[in-house]
């Protein structure tokens, strides 16, 4: 197939050929693909960079003997960010055959040759509980980080910053997991729960205008935030124009967030959308804030969209019409000895359903009474993934992994509940949410993708 490729390469810069070549049927040789195809975020011959052939079928992806110069690479990490070394990796090629099976090194890291379309399989294994994560659809020279949970803060910071100038001697001060109360310029936060590693502040005198700065402490040692160099801002106002919101009994919120790691908060917030779809909110002058729309069906919960604005952004009009609601999801259930997560969901009314391009699954479940055994396994991958068994059923399957493995499941294995998170994301940005995906499924992080513009999320984050 290489040898092919090198001639068809030839033939097509000579101009006596002309490929009648499908597109997403051929992989791409060194980002190179016959006149008339691109060289898509997958490794794929497609009609365009953006083309992510959800169309075509899985098992119809480029063959393998095309990408044997790919290499996949995974950085293991515990949940405060260390590496961990002597983790087995299973690498598997696109028709699930074992490639190889390496232990990580001291930084964490392994790696394999493999074609694109691969998978990568972290088995971690705590007494007698599994953490197995799954990469599937590997893209050329693929970095993935996994790291089973989100960053726990354990230490106390400090955020100082320079008085009001309308001379307040009050302030509100709002982190990413501390909310409180200040009568002088200092304030201490301590150790909560969540996703607590990166540190935004904003900071309101009362009455006055909001301050705003983000640090990111990633050793979690114990520090100052220090915004004495900030100046307080001014509010500005943004009008905002909501078109083509959903029909039928959706409820639709507007919100928008400081940072990715935090909210806004009162007074600046905005909450339900009117009826006539117009609305304004206020934010500090040169932020650069997310908006958030918040759908919510009674007894089916809430789908989430996020939008990154400008900084300076004045009017802002956003069309909800195609491809930003998701379809709400209801219970899913597991079937253990087809390894199949199935569920239903409700289509939102008066727009066009958003069509995921990004997944993460959850699947938990526990051998003998009591249990001797437990696996929690993620699956991380395309949106393609998910197979519409019908107008409102949803399903995803789990993969075989090759060799013989204590850890995967058995029919009378017991199951929980399933966890699964359909997004949908900026076309360009879908290999850098899915390489980060694992210890942000919950967390708007995800935002530190450059090219993360929007997502649509099927659960709050």
């Amino acid at each position: 197939m290489e040898r092919s490729l090198v001639l068809l390469a030839a033939l097509v810069a000579a101009g006596c050929y002309q490929p009648s070549i499908e597109r997403c049927r051929l992989a791409c040789n060194a980002n190179q693909c016959p006149d008339g195809l691109t060289c898509n975020t997958l490794g794929r011959c497609a009609s365009a960079m953006d083309d992510l052939c959800s169309d075509v079928p899985i098992e119809d992806a480029p063959p393998s003997e095309s990408t044997l110069d790919n290499t996949a690479t995974v950085l293991v990490r515990d949940s405060s960010r260390r590496p961990m070394e002597g983790v087995p990796v299973i690498f598997a090629d696109p028709t699930g055959a074992l490639i190889t099976e390496v232990m990580t090194a001291a930084d964490g890291s392994a790696s394999a040759a493999v074609p694109i379309g691969s998978s990568l399989t972290v088995v971690r294994l705590k007494g007698s509980v599994y953490e197995v994560s799954t990469f599937v659809d590997l893209w050329a020279d693929a970095r993935v980080i996994s790291q089973f949970e989100a960053d726990p803060m354990t230490n106390q910071v400090t955020a100082e910053w320079s008085a009001a100038p309308n001379g307040s001697t009050g302030y509100d001060v709002i982190a990413t997991c501390f909310t409180g109360t200040s009568t002088t310029n200092l304030f201490h936060m301590f150790p909560s729960a969540g996703d607590c590693t990166r540190t935004d502040v904003i900071v309101m005198s009362s009455p006055g205008s909001p301050l705003r700065t983000a640090v990111s402490i990633g050793d979690q040692s114990p520090g100052v935030i220090d915004l004495r160099s900030q100046t307080f801002q001014s509010l500005r106002s943004i009008d905002t124009t909501i078109m083509n919101r959903p029909g039928g009994a959706v409820d639709l919120g507007f919100g928008a967030w400081v940072t990715p790691a935090l909210a806004m908060v009162p007074p600046l917030v905005q909450g339900s959308v009117p009826a006539s779809g117009s609305l304004s909110f206020e934010m500090p002058m040169e932020t650069g804030l997310l908006a958030q729309f918040a759908f919510t069906l009674a007894g089916a919960g809430t789908t989430r969209h996020y939008e990154r604005l400008d900084p300076l952004v004045q009017m802002y009009v956003k069309n909800l019409g195609t491809n930003v609601v998701l379809p709400f999801d209801l219970t899913p259930s597991t079937n253990l000895a087809t390894r199949r997560v199935t569920w239903q969901v409700t289509l939102p009314t008066g727009v066009t359903p958003a069509t995921p391009n990004v997944v993460v699954s959850t699947l938990s479940y526990s051998r003998g009474t009591p249990a001797t055994t437990n696996v929690t396994w993620h699956l991380i991958g395309r949106g393609d993934r998910i197979v519409n068994e019908s107008t409102t059923v949803r399903a995803i399957t789990y993969p075989d992994i090759p060799g013989t493995n204590a850890w995967e499941p058995l029919a009378t294995d017991a199951a929980s509940r399933p966890i699964v998170q359909s997004l949908v994301v900026t076309p360009d940005a879908q290999t850098g949410v899915r390489a980060i995906l694992e210890h942000n499924r919950n967390s708007l992080r995800l935002f530190e993708v450059p090219e993360l513009r929007t997502i649509s999320h099927s659960r709050a984050l």
